[in-house]
């Protein structure tokens, strides 16, 4: 794969990377809005039903003499309320509707359609799906078509007492928009951001990335230069060898006696096959001696002379320009000596034709001059080469730190969407609070008033039977707008924030969860502050889920300058090979999640597990852990 390829796959990699970041966590929004929205709407729906119902108890009881009796007592006044009520959300209402024949007939007036005098629908139209499913006597959640033809998300619930439907309904495009918008948003956000880094990404590497393919390519042109100049000088040594060869075949096969000695140690260093025969030793022997060993009685006095007059005797080499017949110039070597033959004094010359000789001698000298030159200099920008090449292994170092940098703020954009999720929590627990809380407690209060101005005891029993159910809805109310967004987490601190979180779960899901706490100050900054409670909380839900545990602890202490929070369970536990797929992503995305929610923060996750002995988490974060946002960002 070439270096541009590797660069593309990089950038391709960063910015599937981003994307899945940011639509797994607004998606991860989106379903969780859509469970509050839905628990939401079928706790207003049964509560409204049990109202409903218990006023038409109380009628029955009370209101027989209305014109028409009790029913159309408390028909007018669900009516009369419902004038009063403008609806939640910008599709949210209520509709109440019986069955008369095949049709379905709405008693209250409608928010979108047919405002003052609604329509009926056939029983079996594909119409008003929840209404048709209330008036048969079920309950629960649907996603359907309502009268208008609308796709919403419905919570039906029969009216027992009076035969009737209730449904409340919301718009499902309601839901979406914020979630579609934000996705958008982030979508944009993550665009830029991807092209701004694969731009500077791509700016940074593209001369280097020229450099080394510059580099390559000198680099296979030395080595295919050396390749051919070591071939060359292989050759070379195989022709000296062969000339070798042949220059010790006329050595050994020489006419003329050959020695060659050492004239200090007079040690024989070589000799050829007729010196052998001449002085009567074997080769062997000849060089284990010395010319005055052969003064012994195996040696002639003849063979004895001969070496003394090698030694002595004058012996002149040298060279001369030679013209032949032919015109043709050629170098010779002269040898001249003069030795003793018998009782007379010869004069021996030996001439040879040098010339190829000279020639080859010259070439080869020539040619491992300029071998060693080119090595010296292919020596010099091998180094060369090797210093650029530091050079930028050091740029690709410095580039690879400014990947992990992105890779940072990718964490850091994670953070803030999870605490773009905190503050739609706690907007929504607020509009609870402010709108339906309110709205129940003046309700309750005036009801109080009536109650303390009847005279009647069973007019008083009623209006006390209405304000228990009121007191029941203000406390649910109050429970969601915990759940959503517990205040505590922000009026008392992170301790006080987890001790309600485990009182919560054993409530609910009869998890025993012991909370400890060593009791020393931990100042922590608002976005620490959540990113650790909604971790603890996804650990918790996950032990209520997945480990099949009895009990669980939960602790919280100063280490340091560092906040740490233990949670255990006596579960079921898993092996270290699970942990591993879940650290690699193949499965357990909530341990991934948490561990990338903490790394913005200076912080880590340690797991600790096994079959059958429980599983022990601990998160750690500083005390001075922050994410640096501005004003928008911020946790309300």
């Amino acid at each position: 794969m070439g270096e541009k390829k590797r660069v593309f796959l990089l950038i391709f990699i960063m910015a599937a990377s981003a994307f899945i970041a940011v639509g797994v966590a607004i998606s991860t929004l989106y379903r969780t809005a859509f469970k509050e929205e839905q628990a939401r709407l079928m706790e207003t729906a049964q509560s409204q039903a049990r109202l409903i119902e218990a006023i038409a108890r109380f009628d029955e009881k009370y209101s027989k003499n209305y014109p028409g009796g009790s029913e159309p007592a408390t028909l007018s006044q669900i009516i009369d309320a419902h004038n009063h009520y403008k609806g939640f959300g910008k599709t949210g209402e209520f509709t109440l509707s019986k069955k008369e024949g095949d049709n379905i007939v709405f008693l209250l007036s409608h928010r979108h359609f047919d405002l003052d005098r609604p329509k009926s629908v056939p029983f079996d139209s594909e119409l008003a799906e929840p209404m048709r499913m209330a008036l048969l006597g079920r309950s629960g959640t649907v996603i359907g078509l309502d009268y208008r033809g609308e796709i919403v998300m419905a919570v039906h619930e029969p009216v027992a007492e009076l035969d009737l439907g209730i449904v409340a309904k919301i718009d499902l495009s309601e839901i979406r928009a914020p979630f579609l918008e934000t996705g958008a948003i982030a979508g944009l956000i993550t665009v830029l951001v991807v092209l701004v880094g694969a731009s500077l990404f791509i700016k940074i590497t593209n001369p280097m990335i020229k450099q080394l393919e510059t580099r390559t390519v000198e680099l296979e042109t030395m080595t295919d230069e050396m390749r051919r100049e070591i071939e060359e000088r292989k050759l070379t040594e195989e022709a000296l060898a062969k000339s070798e060869d042949k220059y010790r075949n006329l050595f050994e096969h020489a006419n003329d006696s050959i020695f060659i000695i050492d004239q200090s140690s007079r040690r024989f260093l070589d000799v050829n096959e007729n010196a052998v025969k001449r002085l009567g030793y074997t080769r062997d022997e000849l060089l284990q001696l010395t010319v005055d060993d052969i003064s012994t009685p195996e040696a002639t006095q003849h063979s004895d002379d001969i070496i003394r007059e090698l030694l002595n005797a004058g012996h002149v080499t040298f060279e001369r320009t030679h013209l032949r017949k032919d015109k043709t110039k050629i170098l010779v070597e002269i040898s001249s000596r003069v030795i003793e033959y018998g009782d007379r004094h010869v004069f021996q010359s030996i001439v040879r034709d040098i010339t190829k000789r000279k020639r080859i001698e010259d070439a080869l000298q020539s040619a491992h001059d300029n071998l060693e030159q080119q090595v010296q200099k292919r020596t010099a920008q091998l180094i060369s080469a090797n210093e650029i090449l530091n050079l930028e292994i050091e740029e690709r170092k410095y580039n690879e730190e400014k990947l992990l940098e992105q890779q940072e703020k990718m964490r850091s954009l994670s953070s803030k969407l999870l605490l773009a999720e905190e503050r739609e929590r706690r907007r929504i627990a607020t509009e609870l609070h402010d709108r339906i809380g309110q709205t129940l407690a003046i309700t309750k209060i005036k009801l109080g008033e009536l109650r303390e101005a009847s005279t009647s005891n069973e007019a008083a029993e009623a209006l006390e039977e209405i304000l228990e159910f009121i007191d029941q809805t203000i406390q649910d109310a109050r429970s969601l707008t915990f759940e959503l967004s517990p205040p505590v987490l922000y009026e008392l601190g992170l301790e006080a924030a987890l001790d309600w979180l485990a009182n919560q779960i054993r409530e609910k899901h009869g998890l025993q969860i012991e909370f400890n706490d060593d009791g020393q100050p931990k100042p922590l900054d608002d976005s620490c502050r959540v990113i650790m409670f909604q971790a603890a909380r996804e650990l918790l839900f996950n032990i209520v889920k997945h480990a099949c545990a009895h009990s669980a602890t939960v602790s919280v202490r100063k280490d340091d300058n560092d906040i740490r929070i233990d949670i255990e369970d006596n579960g079921i536990g898993f092996e270290n090979s699970e942990l591993e797929a879940t650290e690699t992503g193949s499965r357990g995305f909530g341990l991934f999640s948490i561990r990338e929610r903490l790394n913005p923060l200076g912080g880590h996750l340690e797991i600790k597990s096994e079959p059958g002995r429980g599983t022990h988490v601990t998160m750690v974060a500083p005390l001075s852990c922050s994410i640096e946002n501005t004003g928008e960002h911020s946790v309300p």
